[in-house]
């Protein structure tokens, strides 16, 4: 018998006397609260599911990852979080400087923890054509200075600019080849949007995620090359994006607007609106070299202008200053969440470095974040 009689002193009277009367029951009780409580320690609850953002914030084309009882613990792939940056205009002719050592520490500082980092390069090699204007010069670099790409930890340049043909298409291609064979990845024009060098795209591999970069240039110089390519339309651009957008993550890089204006033109509305409902999962300006507003319309980051990464110019003051676009992406594969920030930086002697100080610390890169515009000022563009 499990059950003692000495164990009936503890117990009131009434109790010790149905304890005695059913000796055989009590017995078995102590048995079965042993086995339940053993139960009770060993089980462990169910992970809960990560907090991923509501579907409402969310891109139209994103799928948010709903898990079940087959897929209570996500893969690495679903926890990953890789991280896209995208800088302005690139501008290494005329009198920029080679960059310094603590130069490239300090631009290598502000995107240190980055998979990509990606800017628009206006310079191709030269020697540049004839027939430049003092307010549309040609723009033309050499290889050492090309070279600095690669020490400051930029990994792809797009191409499609107004400033793309100012050495010929033999100095556009001789640019290419110059690139990829250090390992800087380079946009190339694409058959499925005419295959002509206004709509230029760029594979990225961003961590786990495939991404395409959609480059597209809308403006022309105002001394036209020879082979300069017509425009494209909005019928063009809609399509081409479409093409894309239906199997890919696409995000869409316009080249126009006017220089050195802060807001965006109605014309650059209408570009972005139709990048918008085309399906690009984040839309960003060249060209005004001066840093615009950074908003989100529904799950979409819209950067209007990045300003310049790498110039030496001087006036007006805005063109000191450039923006930095940081995009997260996690989740699945085929839909990612993206989250989006902005971060302001100086061009100091041509060459990018975070506010404040020359070398600064990792937890204070950025000491001015471009604070987000009035979305009833800019939002509304788009609807």
């Amino acid at each position: 018998m499990f059950f003692k009689p000495t164990a009936l002193l503890l117990l009131r009277p009434r109790t010790r006397k149905f304890c005695t009367r059913h000796q055989p029951r009590v017995d078995l009780f102590w048995p079965f609260l042993f086995l339940l409580s053993l139960c009770c320690l060993t089980h462990t609850p169910p992970q809960a599911s990560p907090p991923y953002p509501a579907k409402r914030n969310q891109h139209p084309k994103s799928r948010s990852l709903h898990l079940t009882s087959t897929n209570l613990h996500p893969t690495k792939a679903e926890t990953t979080r890789s991280v896209l940056v995208l800088l302005g205009d690139i501008l290494l002719a005329r009198r920029v400087s080679f960059p310094t050592p603590q130069q490239q520490k300090a631009a290598r500082r502000m995107w240190q923890d980055a998979d990509r980092v990606v800017g628009n390069l206006e310079t191709v090699l030269g020697p540049c054509i004839s027939q430049g204007t003092l307010q549309d010069p040609r723009l033309c670099t050499d290889i050492p200075r090309l070279r600095s790409l690669r020490k400051i930890g930029i990994h792809a340049v797009t191409l499609a600019n107004n400033h793309m043909l100012d050495a010929g298409p033999k100095g556009l291609q001789h640019t290419r080849q110059t690139l990829e064979r250090w390992g800087i990845a380079t946009s190339h024009p694409t058959k499925a949007c005419l295959g002509q060098e206004n709509f230029q795209i760029l594979r990225l591999h961003v961590g786990p995620y495939p991404l395409i970069l959609l480059a597209i240039n809308t403006l022309r110089p105002r001394v036209l090359p020879a082979s300069f390519p017509p425009l494209p339309t909005p019928q063009q651009i809609r399509r081409c994006i479409r093409t894309f957008a239906q199997t890919n993550t696409v995000i869409v890089s316009f080249h126009g607007g006017q220089e050195y204006s802060p807001s965006p033109s109605p014309t650059d509305a209408a570009l972005f609106r139709i990048a918008w409902k085309a399906g690009a999962r984040a839309i960003l300006g060249h060209h005004p070299h001066v840093p615009r507003a950074f908003v989100v319309v529904r799950g979409v980051p819209l950067a209007w202008g990045l300003g310049n990464a790498i110039s030496d110019q001087r006036h007006p003051a805005a063109v000191r200053t450039g923006l930095l676009l940081r995009l997260s992406f996690s989740g699945p594969h085929h839909a990612p969440i993206i989250s989006a920030t902005t971060h302001r930086f100086e061009i100091a002697q041509s060459w990018p470095r975070a506010f404040g100080s020359k070398s600064p610390p990792p937890t204070a890169l950025f000491e001015k974040p471009n604070p987000p515009p009035k979305r009833q000022t800019l939002a509304p563009m788009l609807r």
